[in-house]
């Protein structure tokens, strides 16, 4: 469990969502203060925690793409951050073909 806090602050680190901390033991004040941004972070995007076979998983209600019907889509601490850095790296992705602005045949696959 230590490991994947430390993991996990590690990783908000890198998205600049954790900020620095003093203290007596500040790898453990990051790892635990990154976690409730985290956490804070991942509520304001509507999940709720929930207790599942003894772990907490992070829950919310979404409509899959071409249906109506809402389902209960449930992810652990690591699904979160993992989800967080794949958000990140497609943000990142946009943001460099919007860079291009390029128009044209010769743009295409660039």
């Amino acid at each position: 469990m230590k490991i994947v806090t430390l993991l996990l602050a590690a990783l908000l680190l890198d998205f600049g969502i954790a900020a620095a901390t003093d203290g007596v033991a500040p790898a453990k004040a990051a790892a635990d203060d990154s976690r409730a941004r985290m956490i804070k972070f991942f509520r304001a995007k509507g999940y709720r925690e929930k207790f599942r076979k003894g772990e907490i998983v992070y829950c919310r209600k979404e409509a899959p793409l071409g249906s109506r019907f809402e389902q209960s889509v449930c992810l652990t601490e690591d699904q979160m951050a993992e989800k967080l850095k794949s958000e990140e790296a497609l943000k990142d992705e946009m943001r460099s073909k919007e860079r291009m602005k390029c128009v044209g045949p010769e743009c295409v696959g660039g």
